[in-house]
């Protein structure tokens, strides 16, 4: 469980550290499920404020200093980490991080001016549409 006071404020700095259990982890298994990880996440929060996170398997130990200082220094409790791909989402769950799989936002590359790499800019779009 989530624990509100700072008496768990290590573990919920740095959970890459705990092995994986339920009980502390209670958003293990919502990554594909966004409004169930955002009630698990701000159980604690009156006023429903989250922070997101981007995470990418090849930045880990920056994400793993984010959250830490984010937590232990900052007091916010109220974070997801989202992810685009596979390897960071399962990175991302090795280290209990409460990770959202946000490739299903993912729309499309386009190809844009055909100007650079090898004739095209290719851009990343994320949205509904």
């Amino acid at each position: 469980m989530i624990a509100c006071d700072d008496s768990s404020v290590m573990q919920a700095a740095a959970p890459w550290l705990l092995s994986r259990n339920k009980f502390f982890f209670p958003y293990q298994n919502l990554e594909n499920n966004l409004e169930a990880l955002l009630k698990v996440m701000t159980s604690c929060d009156n006023q429903k404020k989250i922070a997101v996170l981007h995470f990418s398997h090849q930045w880990q130990a920056i994400c793993q200093n984010n959250i830490y200082t984010l937590v232990r220094f900052g007091r916010v409790r109220n974070y997801i980490v989202e992810t685009i791909g596979e390897k960071s989402l399962q990175v991302c769950r090795e280290l209990n991080l409460p990770c959202y799989n946000g490739s299903q936002l993912l729309c499309y590359w386009v190809a844009q001016t055909p100007a650079i790499f090898g004739g095209y800019t290719k851009g990343l779009y994320i949205g509904n549409e």
